[in-house]
C-alpha cells in the first residue's frame, strides 16, 4: 500500500518550478523540492534537519530576510496516521 500523502507531495511539490523549503520552528530545514535543491544545494545532498543558515549559506541575504519576517507566522501541525 502506498502512502498517498507522500505520492501527492512528490507529484505536486517536486513538480513546481519555484523553490519550496519547509523550515520548522527551531529553524531547521525539514524538506525541500527539486527546484530548491537546484538553487541552494550546490555542494552536498543531505541537509535534512540542518539549520537554515547552513542550507542558505550561499545566499545569506535570503536567510537574513527570512529571520526578519513578521513574528506572526502561521503554524500548522498534523499527525500522520496509518490504517
Amino acid at each position: 500500500v502506498y502512502d498517498i500523502v507522500q505520492l501527492a507531495r512528490a507529484e505536486i511539490i517536486d513538480a513546481l518550478d519555484e523553490p519550496v523549503i519547509i523550515i520548522d520552528t527551531k529553524e531547521r530545514v525539514v524538506d525541500w523540492n527539486f527546484a530548491a535543491e537546484r538553487i541552494f544545494l550546490l555542494d552536498r545532498k543531505f541537509y535534512s534537519l540542518d539549520q537554515a543558515s547552513e542550507f542558505f549559506k550561499y545566499t545569506p541575504e535570503l536567510h537574513l530576510k527570512l529571520k526578519h519576517l513578521p513574528e506572526k507566522k502561521p503554524e500548522h501541525s498534523w499527525q500522520w496516521t496509518s490504517s
